[in-house]
């Protein structure tokens, strides 16, 4: 059973589609064998008995939230970035479906199909957090930090996502090209790591650019009130998605027999409950209602003597900034300090 590993040069998406493919194709897509009672079949398959209750709760919260967030976005403002969250939301009510299925059918490659489905969204989801990013930096007035550009600030950490999931992807090739091979094996289970240690680590990094921008005076968003939401909503979901990275991390380390990989109650509480509070917070703090527009020209800015920067069209009265969504009566546009 063989499985060709990501070639050099080829592009990022197109190794990851080749990848899933050869893992879909690597496995039997029969049931296991009848010899055994079901129960033993379901956990040779996942390691334990899943709740089913759970999971379909879990496939009709993540769907519900999903379709609030796209009503939400139609409602309000069209930030069609927001069609990502939505997407992901419902990928994950897909694999928490595909999980109840898989139950039933004892099916691995149904089975591989709902762990695709609910590994993968998350990281998609944090293209999110870096349209957001990249659109604060442009509300600022400021066109880059350091070498990154505003409009760089998506494409580059979505790209090194990408790089982090192919460095994984590669890592599984090798643990399917040979079963017997024990140093493929090893070399894949260290690339794997590698990856998923790589994925923390642009993480980190992506969250000291948004506090760098929201506490530098170059921005000059630390004062603005109608920002908190909008840093509120990526310092959350980051901090969620590093939870679930970190669990990830140490349960591939303990592997797939490991204690965290065969007990399903971790699984929920550190990869279903995280990632589902990070949709409810993009539902709360959704930017279609609390992200402001980027003005038509770079910010204006005038410095006190303290040192305090003020943004001369922004809303403001009297030195503040109103906390009020994007659109409403009661904002002060274009007033001046």
């Amino acid at each position: 059973m063989g499985v060709g590993l990501i070639r050099l040069g080829q592009k990022p998406d197109d190794a990851l589609l080749s990848l899933v493919r050869a893992l879909l194709q690597a496995v039997p897509t029969t049931p296991a064998p009848t010899g055994l009672s079901k129960e033993q079949q379901v956990i040779d398959l996942f390691h334990y008995i899943p709740n089913r209750a759970l999971a379909i709760l879990a496939a009709a919260l993540f769907g519900g939230v999903s379709i609030l967030i796209l009503i939400v976005m139609l409602v309000k403002r069209r930030q069609y970035f927001m069609l990502v969250v939505t997407f992901c939301g419902l990928a994950e009510a897909t694999g928490y479906v595909m999980r109840t299925i898989a139950l039933d059918s004892l099916e691995t490659g149904l089975y591989i199909g709902t762990q695709i489905t609910l590994i993968l969204p998350p990281t998609l989801l944090a293209l999110a957090n870096y349209i957001i990013a990249g659109r604060v930096m442009r509300i600022s007035g400021s066109t880059r930090v350091g070498c990154l550009r505003a409009s760089w600030v998506a494409a580059s950490f979505f790209a090194s996502d990408i790089i982090c999931i192919c460095i994984q992807g590669a890592g599984a090739a090798f643990l399917v090209k040979d079963d017997t091979d024990r140093s493929s094996s090893d070399l894949g289970k260290a690339l794997i790591l590698v990856g998923l240690i790589a994925q923390l680590a642009f993480f980190t990094a992506f969250l000291t650019l948004v506090l760098y921008m929201h506490f530098s005076r170059k921005f000059g968003l630390r004062s603005r009130r109608d920002m908190t939401p909008t840093f509120g909503c990526l310092y959350i979901t980051t901090a969620l998605l590093y939870i679930r990275g970190i669990f990830r991390c140490i349960e591939f380390g303990q592997g797939w027999d490991g204690y965290l990989a065969s007990h399903e109650v971790y699984f929920y509480v550190f990869d279903s409950l995280p990632i589902f509070l990070a949709f409810v917070t993009y539902a709360a703090l959704h930017s279609s209602v609390w992200l402001p527009d980027a003005p038509a020209h770079s910010a204006r800015t005038a410095v006190s003597p303290a040192g305090d920067v003020a943004h001369l069209n922004g809303a403001r009265f009297g030195g503040a900034t109103s906390l009020q969504p994007p659109g409403s009566e009661r904002m002060l546009k274009g007033s001046q300090v």
